[in-house]
C-alpha cells in the first residue's frame, strides 16, 4: 500500500474526478451521433418483435448446439443446412436486417474513433493481444 500526501491523494481525486467528466462528455458525444440513435432505435424495434426474436433464439440455439457437437467431430450435412436455414430465415425478417445494418454502422463509427485515439496518441489503440507484452 503506498502512503501518499493529502495533497497527493486530492490531486489523484481531482484528476479522477476531470477523468469522469471527460468521460463522460465523451460517451454522450458518441450517443448523440447518428450511427449510435439509430442503432438504439432500431434495437428497440427488435426487443418489441416477437418473430425477430423467436428466429433469433432458434438461430441461437441451433448454433450452441452444433457448437458442442462440433467438439466431438459429429455434425451432419442436415444440421449445417437446418443452420443455414433458420440463419437465412433470421436475416429476412426486416427488425433483425435493420438492427444488423445500424449495428455496422456503429462498428464503423467506432473504428474510427479508435483509430482517431491511435493517430492522437501515437500508439495503437486499443492494443492488439498478440502477446503478453506487445
Amino acid at each position: 500500500m503506498t502512503n501518499l500526501s493529502s495533497n497527493e491523494q486530492g490531486t489523484a481525486s481531482a484528476a479522477q474526478v476531470r477523468t469522469a467528466k471527460e468521460f463522460h462528455a465523451f460517451t454522450n458525444a458518441l450517443m448523440s451521433t447518428p450511427q449510435y440513435k439509430h442503432f438504439a432505435l432500431a434495437r428497440q424495434q427488435l426487443r418489441q418483435d416477437a418473430a425477430a426474436l423467436q428466429a433469433i433464439q432458434d438461430f441461437q440455439q441451433k448454433q450452441q448446439y452444433l457448437q458442442t457437437v462440433q467438439m466431438w467431430d459429429t455434425v451432419s450435412q442436415s444440421d449445417r443446412d437446418e443452420l443455414q436455414r433458420l440463419y437465412e430465415q433470421m436475416m429476412g425478417i426486416p427488425a433483425v436486417q435493420h438492427y444488423v445494418h445500424c449495428q455496422e454502422e456503429l462498428a464503423m463509427l467506432f473504428r474510427e474513433v479508435a483509430r482517431l485515439i491511435s493517430e492522437y496518441i501515437g500508439t495503437e489503440f486499443p492494443p492488439q493481444r498478440s502477446s503478453c507484452c506487445g
